[in-house]
């Protein structure tokens, strides 16, 4: 994962399609902490081919994308803004980043300079990408997941497909001790409790705060898609023009 040194569009697309073709994350987007402080945002970074959709004239196209989730608006009754951008073939990493500030401004979402910390988001993804990739290749430097990565909390815990996940102490809590929201009976309702038993070595604050993390993405739903996805993990690079 050297190529994300100086991450540019080329090195994250490819090291993201390098992930998509593995399987070493899942459903072709991994999150990272984008706050200074955890909990206040995180940033997903997606490597998908889009399908042509006639209705807006869009062609079949590759995108390489940064969507941000606020943890606060999970609490509120409006709508939660999206905040979301595409980074394109000529874009620095740093007018990304300053897309996304820009973003988090206009929407009221901005407060102070620790709401982003993009070079630290930056990084994470990096460490992310080599640690899922490793993984998947049962690389002997690396932790062995038993799913693929979604995203990692600490240094040795991780959310995957598989639940959560802690390889130094062959743990993990699967997906499926989660309950199933898919039918909440309101918005404001609390989500039921998850009360899994939490092993001695685990810190009570950190355990909270690990399945607190597991209910916003589990249980896995797992089954034929009820239509026609408009999208799909790419595999492959972003394609270098030829030289003129």
């Amino acid at each position: 994962m050297q190529a994300l040194d100086v991450p540019t569009y080329g090195s994250v697309a490819t090291a993201l399609a390098e992930a998509n073709k593995l399987g070493a994350i899942a459903d072709g987007s991994i999150r990272v902490q984008g706050s200074r402080e955890r909990g206040e945002l995180a940033l997903d970074f997606s490597w998908t081919r889009q399908t042509a959709d006639g209705r807006f004239s869009q062609p079949e196209r590759t995108e390489l994308k940064v969507s941000a989730y606020i943890y606060a608006d999970e609490r509120s009754r409006g709508g939660r803004p999206m905040i979301a951008t595409i980074w394109g073939p000529n874009d620095s990493a740093d007018r990304v980043g300053l897309r996304v500030r820009g973003q988090l401004e206009q929407r009221g979402r901005w407060k102070s300079d620790g709401t982003l910390d993009w070079p630290m988001a930056l990084e994470k993804l990096q460490g992310s990408l080599d640690i899922a990739i490793r993984s998947r290749r049962r690389d002997a430097s690396g932790p062995a997941f038993h799913g693929a990565l979604i995203e990692r909390v600490g240094n040795e815990w991780a959310l995957t497909d598989a639940g959560i996940e802690c390889p130094a102490h062959g743990f993990i809590l699967a997906h499926s001790e989660f309950p199933d929201l898919m039918y909440p009976r309101s918005q404001q309702d609390p989500p039921p409790p998850v009360n899994p038993p939490r092993p001695e070595w685990v810190d009570p604050t950190l355990w909270q705060e690990l399945l607190a993390e597991g209910r916003r993405f589990f249980p896995r739903r797992e089954g034929p898609y009820l239509g026609v996805p408009t999208w799909f993990p790419a595999q492959e690079g972003p394609v270098t023009p030829p030289a003129s």
